[in-house]
């Protein structure tokens, strides 16, 4: 079972607060019932099950926030900016499926522009990295240690170690 954010501030959109009860509704349905990669299958008779909605419910009322694919299936960009609020990238391993998704389906290119960029995002990494300063205590780095310090063969600080448990001399003179 999945579980997906959901945008509380839906209801204040004026796109949102002009639809219909009923496609409000949908649109939830929506939103909790697509893959982990916004691609919703159509399955009207599930859909009228769930929510007695004789008819199909038409995209357009939706003001292209869904787009259709060739093989019907439904695009829900929407749905990625919600659950995914800091992008796509392949270093986040449960992203690549995500990922391979739209581009088996030819859909990053629809996306915002950055939010799946790998050089976008890099150049957006190197310039909060030259932004931090490293917090300084009397002029001395608090990340570096001192080089007086003896440092054990994984350079760790000798004083770092914890000390090994004592052995009790009873038990272990068996």
């Amino acid at each position: 079972m999945a579980k997906r954010l959901t945008d509380t501030d839906k209801w204040k959109e004026p796109w949102f607060c002009a639809l219909t009860p009923e496609h409000k509704h949908f649109w939830t349905y929506l939103m909790e019932n697509c893959n982990h990669a916004g691609i919703w299958a159509p399955n009207w008779p599930l859909v009228k099950f769930h929510l007695c909605i004789d008819n199909p419910v038409n995209h357009k009322v939706y003001n292209d926030k869904i787009q259709i694919m060739s093989d019907g299936n439904w695009f829900i960009p929407d749905f990625l900016y919600l659950q995914y609020p800091n992008g796509l990238r392949m270093d986040v391993r449960p992203l690549r499926s995500v990922l391979h998704i739209l581009t088996q389906y030819n859909l990053l290119e629809t996306l915002k522009k950055g939010f799946y960029s790998p050089y976008e995002r890099a150049k957006d990494i190197d310039i909060d990295i030259d932004k931090k300063q490293p917090y300084t205590s009397n002029g001395i780095e608090s990340n570096k240690i001192i080089q007086s310090e003896k440092l054990d063969e994984f350079g760790i600080p000798l004083k770092w170690r914890t000390k090994t448990w004592p052995v009790n001399k009873q038990y272990s003179q068996r």
